[in-house]
């Protein structure tokens, strides 16, 4: 079709008047929008396809200025717009030839009229130049330019009720039988004038407090934040704009493996990402759905969730209404006047972490691992890791950057009876345990295995388990025993519950056998060797060197045997044994591992019968009965208990027990 060209200003006017069409001021008006055209012809001679799209900024139609000029070459008519044209010949069920052109560039706004009275409406618009080839498919046959072409896209519409003045939309197709076949057109507007009083407020539930949660599945959303959207007049009133739909968007979310720190044991190789967009919050997601589209029911208001499947999972969420007419307003958070690119969760500029838990842990920098109590070095993970979080006995929990986390891995049915101790311990430490079952870590006992960002340091787990131990040990660490160590280094810590309890009913029977009472019971002893074995675990060793025995039986002064040296012996009640001989096995000396604090875990309160001490070249043997199990850990190497002043095995050679606690190298 070719390009309309409009005659004189003066001769259109006159028409105007002898037609007797009556045209309103808007006529005059700057139009911003958009409008379309498809059409499509279906015939025994071929078939074709046209899509032609024109925008508009702030137009001034070409015709019914108020302007005298007879210059038509304005400027403030134009726009911008694409076309795309694809034809098919067909004689007697052969395609012989095709034609296809394309094109994009300037248009023109052409004319714009609105009757008022009889609630008619004329839109008339001018596509971009189409140019391309038409091929014809015979043999010999030839290739010629087609083109330009300039399609005309018209409006000629009229509504009951009558017709907004300021916004102008709708659709009409019509069919036309041309003979040789129909021709389908579907021409869609949307044009508008003058500022345009709506915005679109984007309102996430809870904004401030909300944060990522997770699960151990990467397809099961932990939680959801719901979203409000409602476009508004800026003073809040009700826009005259009808929402068509809403397009929502998330960008630079976050894809860290697994969803926690521990879990999944075997994160997939195709990560998605962290937050998701679902259409509404009980939905679940298992594509990365970064973009979506929602339909308003009411033309106002529209409703989505964004789903967390990683508790430390973040984004950037943009919002945008598409209005009738074409028109798209970007969201803003809360306000008119609120940021367009939206965080979620709520965090600072540059920050990864949500800001209400960096206000309520003391707003640590990301990747800090700076816990100061009881000891200096931190605890392996760093803040961004403790907000992110880990799957604890079937529960997501979140760390602290300001608590020394240390993680514990056992079966249930061990944890179960482990757990006393394993409270003793953090009691005693002022470490935080976090407990892990046996699905929750692997064999490497690797504590944030899934890390990422943020990350300084591979942190493991210590690893719990009931066994069987060769000769008088109760517990050990393993590889580690009688040396400082970490996490990273401890195999596996073993308790033998059997000898425990076969030991204590010994005990008990000494004890009644001498009319004494075993100041512990069988739970206290278990819960002290879980504690002990724990400590040996983050850097604890004993108060002193194993020493003894010394001279098992005492010998018998004689003229004949004299003795070269003094033997004295004396039972737990200070009261010298002149009974010879007499045995003294399972003897220790001095700053042994039963010196010290005895209210220590880490000292060995039942490790001796006899405290031997040398005093003025006198050997001297002091009976040992049985003292309660340390509950704490001690702050100092000097001796309580019956290593007061320095008494039976006196102070420790290595105490102050709390101030080695260590969990990193």
């Amino acid at each position: 079709m070719k390009k309309y060209r409009p005659p004189f200003t003066a001769l259109l006017t006159l028409f105007i008047i002898i037609s007797g069409f009556r045209y309103d001021a808007s006529a005059q008006s700057r139009w911003s929008g958009s409008l379309t055209l498809t059409q499509k012809f279906v015939g025994e001679s071929g078939k074709s396809d046209r899509h032609v799209e024109v925008s508009f900024t702030n137009a001034l139609p070409t015709l019914n200025r108020n302007d005298p000029t007879t210059d038509l070459n304005f400027t403030d008519d134009k726009g911008t717009g694409t076309a795309n044209y694809h034809g098919e010949m067909i004689i007697g069920g052969r395609l012989i030839g095709t034609t296809d052109c394309r094109g994009s560039g300037q248009t023109e706004l052409h004319e714009v009229v609105i009757d008022s009275e009889d609630s008619s409406l004329r839109i008339h618009a001018i596509g971009p130049a189409c140019n391309g080839q038409t091929v014809e498919l015979l043999p010999g046959g030839t290739t010629q330019d087609y083109g330009p072409e300039f399609t005309d896209i018209i409006v000629s519409s009229k509504a009951s009720g009558g017709i907004n003045q300021t916004v102008l939309t709708g659709t009409e197709t019509t069919v036309s039988d041309i003979g040789v076949g129909k021709v389908t057109t579907t021409v869609s507007w949307g044009l508008w004038r003058g500022p345009i009083d709506a915005v679109l407020i984007v309102s996430p539930v809870n904004y401030n407090s909300w944060m990522p949660l997770a699960t151990k599945d990467e397809l099961r959303k932990g939680n959801a934040m719901n979203i409000n959207l409602k476009v508004q007049k800026r003073n809040g009133g009700d826009s005259p704009f009808k929402v068509i739909r809403f397009e929502l968007k998330l960008d630079s979310t976050s894809n860290e493996k697994g969803t926690t720190l521990n879990l999944p044991l075997n994160p997939s190789l195709n990560q998605l990402p962290d937050l998701r967009l679902l259409p509404d919050s009980l939905a679940e997601s298992n594509e990365a759905d970064q973009s979506i589209e929602i339909n308003s029911t009411d033309g106002k208001t529209g409703y989505f969730s964004i789903g967390s499947y990683d508790g430390g999972g973040w984004t950037t969420l943009t919002a945008v209404a598409v209005l009738e007419g074409g028109i798209r307003i970007e969201g803003t958070l809360k306000t008119p006047a609120g940021v367009k690119r939206i965080p979620i969760p709520k965090r600072n500029p540059g920050s990864k972490i949500a800001t209400a838990w960096l206000t309520a842990n003391g707003n640590p920098g990301e990747k800090d691992d700076k816990e100061t109590l009881p000891i200096k070095e931190g605890d392996g993970l760093t803040a961004y890791e403790e907000y992110r979080g880990v799957i604890s006995q079937g529960e997501f929990r979140r760390l602290k950057p300001n608590e020394k986390e240390l993680g514990i891995t056992a079966t249930k049915q061990n944890y179960d009876q482990f757990a006393e101790g394993v409270r003793l311990f953090e009691n005693a430490s002022g470490l935080t345990v976090v407990p892990f079952d046996e699905t929750e870590i692997v064999a490497d006992r690797k504590f944030n295995r899934n890390f990422g960002y943020a990350n300084v340091y591979e942190q493991y787990v210590l690893k719990l388990e009931n066994g069987t131990l060769p000769g008088a040990a109760v517990g050990m660490n393993e590889p580690i025993r009688n040396i400082r160590g970490i996490p990273k280094k401890s195999d596996r810590i073993v308790i033998d519950i059997q000898k425990i309890k076969d030991n204590f009913h010994y005990d008990d029977s000494i004890a009644r056998a001498g009319n004494e009472v075993v100041p512990y019971t069988y739970q206290e002893k278990l819960n002290n060797t879980v504690a002990h074995e724990i400590g040996h675990g983050v850097n604890l060793i004993h108060h002193g060197d194993e020493m003894g025995p010394y001279n098992t039986v005492a010998p018998v002064c004689t003229p004949n045997n004299p003795c070269y040296t003094t033997y004295r012996i004396y039972d737990h009640h200070n009261v010298e044994i002149l009974n010879r001989p007499i045995p003294l096995e399972n003897a220790g000396a001095v700053g042994s591992e039963e010196s010290g604090d005895l209210s220590c875990i880490m000292a060995y309160t039942g490790m001796y019968q006899w405290a031997y001490r040398l005093i003025q070249r006198e050997h001297c043997y002091y009976y040992v009965m049985f003292q309660p199990v340390g509950k704490k850990l001690c702050t100092s190497s000097t001796g309580t208990g019956i290593n007061d002043n320095n008494k039976y095995f006196g102070n420790a050679e290595d105490g102050n027990c709390r101030s080695h606690l260590k969990l990193r190298d």
